[in-house]
């Protein structure tokens, strides 16, 4: 792996904003609804990291789902363990 080789370590699964929203307040128990803007040029409608080249690379491959992994991390930050 060089210095300048951008390896992506995603889930490879499509989400929407809307989506991480909702998973978010749900996992911090958030009851506001979302607040939105209009749309401005250059905004990304659609975007999917791949994660071939760490799969290739690193042998990895994604084994915590989104969710779990939004919601270990903030168990860790709140606990510190």
């Amino acid at each position: 792996v060089s210095d300048s080789l951008t390896v992506n370590v995603s889930t490879g699964v499509p989400l929407t904003i809307d989506n991480l929203f909702q998973i978010m307040a749900d996992e911090t128990e958030y009851h506001q609804p979302p607040l939105y803007q209009d749309e401005r040029t250059g905004d990304l409608k659609h975007s999917v990291l791949a994660n071939s080249r760490a799969q290739k690379l690193l042998d990895w491959r994604p084994e915590t789902s989104l969710r779990d992994g939004i919601h270990r991390t903030l168990d860790w930050v709140r606990t510190g363990e």
